[in-house]
């Protein structure tokens, strides 16, 4: 485990794909910044995530604030991956003559 920020933000190749993560969670710094981004506050986000504690959200909002462009690329690229699997998932819905959005 290679601690990034403190002891509280840690990066570990088997853990999110290296992701810098809450020590001891698998709850990423990029899962935080999107509920920040989303309008969430500090209780907002320990009502998402109830195991974490103030100390473990300030600190991921200060990594994202010190690593905004590390971050804000992580949240593009899972924006990417969600538009895909939409992509995907409309493409094979319309092979079986299901097409359009069941949402």
């Amino acid at each position: 485990m290679t601690p990034v920020s403190g002891a509280r933000i840690v990066s570990r190749p088997d853990v999110r794909g290296g992701r810098p993560c809450i020590a001891g969670r698998r709850i990423a710094v990029v899962d935080i910044a999107f509920l920040s981004d989303a309008g969430e506050d500090v209780a907002g986000i320990l009502e998402a995530y109830p195991a974490l504690t103030v100390a473990d959200v300030e600190a991921a909002l200060a990594y994202r604030q010190d690593h905004r462009e590390e971050i804000d690329a992580e949240l593009a690229e899972d924006e990417g991956w969600e538009e895909e699997t939409e992509r995907l998932r409309e493409a094979f819905l319309a092979t079986r003559g299901l097409g359009g959005r069941t949402k």
